[in-house]
């Protein structure tokens, strides 16, 4: 007998099959995307880090400078094109003060000539730029670099200046000066510690 189509039994077998895969590899694909996330941003963390240290070879100096260009200081630079405009949050007792700056103004132009700029004598002076963009984390947020403690606090401490992702949930927890940890789940390190 030439029997054609499916059984009911055959289509709820075929079906709880399919149920069993995606149930083990939606779980497993959703990880690894998270994992790819948090890789990111360690490696645009890593970029902020190595744009400061090459800005601070060229020019002898933190990029710490507002727009004035002379000894008003930037304590935070971030990301992207407005302050804290990206659903970010910060913890309780988290606040990285008023004297905000883009990062784009350091690492990607000298705007207004806040440093010396590249001298073919001197071979000292900016020379960016420092990053081939202006990073957002994998979730949308910015990225900050706390400059605070580069502008060497006349007491206390010690002081850390933190590269920070606010991580998956889009808060900042990592105190912004005085703890030398990630907090919650943050994505960062620090990379400098005044005094030394």
């Amino acid at each position: 007998m030439n029997r054609k189509g499916f059984t009911l039994l055959e289509i709820l077998i075929a079906v709880a099959i399919i149920a069993v895969l995606v149930a083990v590899l939606v779980p497993i694909a959703v990880n690894q995307m998270e994992k790819a996330d948090i890789t990111r941003a360690w490696s645009d963390v890593n970029a902020i880090a190595t744009a400061t240290t090459n800005f601070r070879s060229d020019t002898k100096e933190f990029p710490t400078r507002n727009n004035s260009g002379t000894q008003n200081w930037a304590s935070v630079l971030y990301s992207g094109s407005t302050w804290a405009n990206h659903n970010e949050t910060f913890a309780s007792g988290v606040d990285y003060g008023n004297n905000r700056d883009r990062m784009w103004n350091h690492f990607m132009v000298n705007e207004s000539n806040r440093y010396p700029s590249w001298d073919n004598t001197t071979l000292i002076g900016w020379h960016g730029p420092y990053l081939d963009r202006d990073p957002m984390d994998p979730w949308g947020h910015m990225y900050i670099l706390d400059t605070s403690a580069m502008t060497q606090p006349s007491s206390g401490g010690p002081f850390y200046s933190w590269i920070l992702s606010a991580g998956p949930n889009g808060q900042f927890q990592t105190d912004d000066q005085n703890t030398d940890a990630l907090q919650g789940d943050d994505i960062g390190k620090w990379i400098y510690k005044w005094p030394e």
